[in-house]
């Protein structure tokens, strides 16, 4: 376990969160509330995701009310409720080719964006 993810959780597990929140379940229940507000803000909103930059702002958006890490980049690898995310390792040549992906095809553009966030 590298030094990060070591800081990362709570003693019990849960993640370190700006609400100070160490239970499990009352954390995903407040994650989901606060992310589904923004959700609806920005789909009123209707932003305009030029780059993979632009999908960073949406995630720190999304999240920032309760994660520091929101928006950036992890240093390491991470899995949450058994779920492996991207392998930290890819993310420069994800960038690339998201960012490839989403400027030479414009006409694909929210099928792209569901691809992306699946990636």
């Amino acid at each position: 376990m590298s030094d990060w993810i070591s800081k990362t959780p709570y003693s019990n597990g849960v993640l370190k969160n700006k609400l100070h929140i160490h239970d499990a379940a009352e954390l995903e229940k407040k994650e989901n509330e606060l992310s589904a507000r923004n959700a609806l803000f920005l789909l009123q909103k209707k932003p305009q995701i030029k780059d993979i930059n632009d999908l960073k702002k949406i995630h720190q958006f999304l999240f920032g009310e309760l994660y520091d890490w929101a928006g950036k980049y992890r240093p390491g690898n991470f899995s949450k409720n058994g779920y492996q995310f991207f392998d930290f390792t890819r993310f420069d040549f994800a960038e690339k080719d998201i960012n490839i992906c989403y400027i030479s095809i414009p006409k694909q553009r929210p099928y792209l964006l569901k691809t992306m966030l699946n990636y």
